[in-house]
């Protein structure tokens, strides 16, 4: 199996990670996420989108809580300390302006398409883009 590296800044830190990532042995419906398709960092939270959802982490990756199960998420982007938006399979786009921590604080957002998003870039609270399939 290939093994993709990827380099993220973070407040003019270099962290290079495995793509293959586990969140540390995490089971959802008794499969276990073995693979993170992208981390963002915010703070002293820890978040990770998976094929399984969004999941989040805030003892440096101890243990992850579920903020939104079933559907594939590719990319997470945080516009400030409270600002994010997650992307992924069939068009979802899941939008946090209080941080993200609790499960509560994502909500969908409609976008017209069921075409999987891949990444995005958020260049304020309220202007993005996407990238589809």
């Amino acid at each position: 199996m290939k093994s993709l590296s990827l380099t993220t800044f973070f407040f003019g830190l270099c962290f290079c990670l495995d793509k293959n990532l586990e969140l540390n042995g995490t089971s959802v419906r008794g499969e276990d996420v073995n693979f993170v398709n992208v981390l963002a960092v915010n703070g002293t939270k820890i978040f990770g989108a998976t094929a399984y959802g969004l999941y989040v982490s805030t003892n440096n990756g101890t243990s992850w809580t579920t903020q939104s199960g079933g559907a594939t998420l590719n990319d997470i982007f945080f516009v400030g300390a409270s600002t994010a938006t997650a992307v992924g399979a069939y068009g979802m786009i899941l939008r946090t302006t209080i941080g993200g921590e609790i499960r509560t604080a994502w909500t969908s957002q409609l976008n017209g398409s069921n075409k999987s998003l891949q990444s995005e870039f958020l260049i304020g609270a309220n202007i993005g883009m996407t990238v589809s399939e």
